[in-house]
């Protein structure tokens, strides 16, 4: 128990030093750059982990799903899907490489070449990182992930220092994450434990077509949630000019490390989650709800105030679109927090076709919303358009859970 403990705490101070970093990084782009170059940093993370969800292709999902729902962790197994997981990701990553060459061959991208093959790589870079963490994780290796992300920590600061000494020149901001992502890899890939599968005659296999089916389900649902969740940057960056999209990065990101705190806990509760819904027992159910509703309420007011205070540090200045649009972005978090504890509950009781359904309704609902109010609104309307869609996500969700439970 008490090296659970050490473990979970250890995990805790690396995403701590993972927000940190970030702070950090934002906030030398903003004082010592420009909110543009925010902006554009912005739009190019937003649209390397939305493709990285393609390029990983729910891979990762599926080690942690075996392992979540198996008590006997079969090791091999983990390898072995590790495996075929890390080389079908080469593969889909390729085919996006080809297919964001050959747009930007026919529109010649406004950012120019270099943003698109520092975005190619680092989405290569993800899509194994997200392998290695969720082998790790399934495998009982959380430290080397804790380290991992340390060390990526420290490296984003220390290049970041070294951006302003030797001049990377253009778009330094984003090799610098890129090279702080590279190292993050080299650092979990050489310390990740290998198994030998040559000598093992009964290990658990798929048929290819089984597996990348599988895959494609977590694939989907990643896929359509990711864009829901950013689906208001990439619209503000299409209607508003590139400072204001920086001025929403900024947003975005404090609403991003709120979420972190319900995202990399949603495996803990896994068992006991599945042996209430196999029950029917709604009054535990509602429990758990409304007792992580408490919980996230209070870590959302410490991220909201002190949100408002990082804001003017990195603008020097706050209004009460800012106040709002934070506001509206942080209680949309909330709305959906405790149901991200559910994901994979709704895999193992074939609720997750369901879940995407109800996710792609919510993403149509934020596009529709975003687009109607932006203009008259600024961001204000795209942070509107997010929250309302997420509590819509949330209350068909609910409804369908319960329907479950009837």
């Amino acid at each position: 128990m008490l090296n659970s403990l050490k473990k979970i705490g250890f995990y805790e101070v690396s995403h701590f030093s993972t927000l940190l970093s970030g702070v950090f990084f934002l906030f030398c782009l903003a004082n010592f750059q420009s909110l543009d170059d925010v902006g554009i940093f912005g739009i190019w993370i937003t649209s390397s982990l939305i493709l990285s969800q393609i390029g990983a292709f729910g891979f990762h999902n599926a080690i942690a799903s075996f392992g979540v729902s198996n008590f006997n962790i079969d090791k091999f197994a983990i390898e072995n899907f590790y495996r075929k997981g890390a080389l079908y990701s080469l593969i889909f990553n390729f085919l996006i490489a080809i297919l964001i060459l050959a747009i930007n061959s026919r529109i010649n991208f406004i950012y120019g070449d270099q943003f698109l093959i520092i975005l190619i790589i680092y989405i290569f870079t993800i899509s194994q990182v997200k392998l290695l963490v969720s082998k790790n994780n399934t495998l009982g290796n959380p430290k080397i992930v804790a380290i991992s992300n340390i060390v990526k920590s420290l490296s984003i600061i220390l290049l970041t220092l070294l951006s302003f000494i030797i001049n990377f020149h253009d778009y330094s901001y984003l090799k610098v994450f890129l090279l702080a992502e590279v190292i993050n890899f080299l650092v979990m890939f050489i310390f990740t434990p290998k198994l030998s599968l040559k000598f093992q005659n009964k290990i658990r296999e798929f048929s290819k077509f089984l597996y990348l089916k599988k895959c494609s389900r977590y694939a989907f649902n990643n896929l359509v949630f990711d864009s829901s969740t950013k689906v208001d940057l990439i619209m503000v960056s299409i209607f508003l000019p590139l400072n204001v999209v920086g001025i929403y990065t900024i947003i975005m990101n404090i609403t991003e490390a709120f979420f972190g705190f319900s995202v990399h806990k949603r495996g803990e509760h896994y068992e006991w989650l599945l042996k209430q819904f196999k029950k029917s027992n709604v009054k535990k159910i509602k429990e758990f709800i409304v007792n992580n509703y408490l919980r996230f309420f209070l870590i959302s007011i410490p991220i909201l105030f002190s949100g408002y205070i990082y804001v003017y540090l990195l603008t020097q200045s706050i209004n009460i679109e800012i106040i709002i649009a934070l506001l509206l972005n942080i209680i949309g978090i909330f709305s959906i927090s405790p149901l991200v504890l559910f994901y994979h509950v709704f895999f193992s009781i074939k609720m997750d076709l369901l879940m995407a359904t109800i996710i792609l309704i919510s993403l149509i609902c934020n596009i529709i919303v975003t687009y109607i109010l932006i203009k008259p609104l600024g961001f204000v309307g795209a942070s509107i358009g997010t929250c309302s869609s997420f509590m819509l996500m949330s209350f068909l969700l609910y409804k369908s859970i319960f329907r479950r439970l009837k």
